[in-house]
């Protein structure tokens, strides 16, 4: 495993696993690398910018042959983290030998608890522990709050401001959902391949809350960029020469990370900030473009007087 520094575009540290891990990730304050194998979560805490092996913990044990996607979280406070299983969601303290809280969450034997994320104030958590169903749990208890019906889930992400769920879907497209009731709020963002990977862009001066814009990212190596208020897209596709296996937007909001399977990392530039509002922006977005979406999440051409309208907004 390379650690970079990404200023100066150097390698700074390296470390010998005796396995590829499924899971590789620093903790939310960056305080431990840690990883996952099969029944195997391993903690590095960060000693002098360093990682120093501290210890491998014991888990339940994944179906055979299963990878995660993202199967490892961390609270905000670095406090505790959560690991999804064959048929569990664990919740562990870094310096515990057992987990403070195991409760089967999938729904059939065939399931693993895959991917799994939290809110950013690390109340909440969602899950995909099946084929057809992603839930909102409490992250106190791990009860569940909601259910919601969707087919073939990749990846998950919450809003940077927590009252929004990302969903990607092996169904072509990636969706906005309420987290206070489970319910779509966005039209689908299509692809042309399985949506594997999404990521909001983060709190800025010109866009305080942060999630205005979502970067998601397909099977078939194509990253595209859209404004979470119009469900339109900020810029034409950028395509990659092989199948991407992340996607990550900067702290600063102007710049996205790709990696793709060819090993090959690359970050790209988004337009200026716009000085519009967000609803300005979305309105010029759909004059420019001379389209919407309607109620069903399909496009349609605006007409002369719809282009009317969105040109006074």
């Amino acid at each position: 495993v390379d650690l970079w520094n990404l200023k100066g575009g150097r390698r700074a540290h390296t470390i010998h696993l005796d396995v590829t891990p499924h899971d590789l990730a620093f903790s939310a304050l960056s305080s431990q690398l840690v990883y996952h194998y099969s029944s195997l979560v391993g903690l590095y805490p960060m000693k002098e910018d360093a990682p120093r092996f501290h210890r491998n913990l014991s888990i339940e044990s994944r179906s055979k042959g299963h990878r995660s996607r993202r199967g490892i979280v961390f609270t905000p406070d670095d406090e505790r983290f959560y690991v999804g299983t064959k048929f569990n969601l664990e919740m562990w303290a870094p310096d515990q030998e057992q987990p403070l809280l195991s409760k089967r969450i999938a729904i059939d034997s065939e399931a693993s608890i895959n991917p799994v994320t939290i809110s950013p104030t690390g109340t909440l958590l969602a899950v995909a522990p099946g084929a057809s169903i992603v839930k909102i749990l409490d992250a106190k208890n791990l009860d569940v709050l909601h259910a919601i019906p969707v087919a073939g889930t990749q990846a998950l992400e919450f809003s940077p401001n927590g009252k929004v769920l990302a969903v990607a879907c092996s169904q072509d497209f990636a969706r906005l959902y309420d987290v206070a009731s489970g319910t779509p709020i966005s039209s689908p963002f299509r692809h042309e391949d399985d949506v594997m990977f999404i990521s909001f862009s983060p709190p800025t001066a010109a866009d305080p809350e942060g999630g205005r814009w979502l970067a998601t990212a397909d099977r078939g190596g194509v990253l595209r960029i859209w404004e979470t208020d119009s469900h339109l897209a900020l810029m034409p596709p950028l395509r990659h020469g092989s199948s991407l296996t992340k996607v990550q937007f900067f702290p600063d909001g102007r710049r996205v990370l790709t990696t793709t399977e060819d090993h090959v990392l690359t970050v790209w530039g988004l337009p200026s900030p716009s000085k519009l509002t967000p609803e300005e922006s979305s309105a010029l977005i759909r004059f420019l473009s001379r389209r919407r979406y309607d109620e069903q999440g399909d496009l349609e051409h605006l007409s002369n007087a719809d282009l009317g309208s969105e040109w006074q907004s």
